[in-house]
């Protein structure tokens, strides 16, 4: 997906699904996730953090019941308002089936990597 957001100085910054793609390390992600809370490092992050815990402990929850190929998580927050508050949905599901058996080991591990860069993120 495609992120936009105003930085510190007025301007805007984008992130294309190719600039998304071309992330390799931990830390590039943890530098993209301060870009986007750059106005509430703490709340901000806190509050991402928060959505991915969700979203993981309703994988880890489900034991296996659905394999998910492929999707995203978006996290939205309306950088105008005084004290923003981000709303995440899992969205852009390619495919997925009722297993039953299979599970998410690949899903469940990327966001137990996301809640770690999360929690970097929020430092300084």
């Amino acid at each position: 997906t495609n992120g936009a957001a105003t930085g510190p100085s007025g301007g805007q910054w984008n992130l294309s699904k190719k600039d998304c793609a071309a992330l390799r390390t931990p830390s590039e992600i943890i530098t993209i996730l301060r870009r986007f809370t750059w106005m509430d490092r703490e709340g901000l992050g806190q509050q991402g953090l928060d959505i991915t815990k969700k979203i993981l402990d309703w994988f880890e929850e489900s034991g296996g019941a659905f394999e998910i190929v492929c999707s995203s998580i978006l996290l939205a927050f309306d950088a105008a308002e005084e004290k923003p508050q981000m709303r995440g949905k899992l969205i852009d599901f390619a495919h997925i089936d009722y297993s039953g058996t299979v599970g998410d080991a690949g899903v469940v591990r990327g966001l137990r990597n996301l809640v770690d860069y999360w929690q970097c993120a929020r430092q300084d």
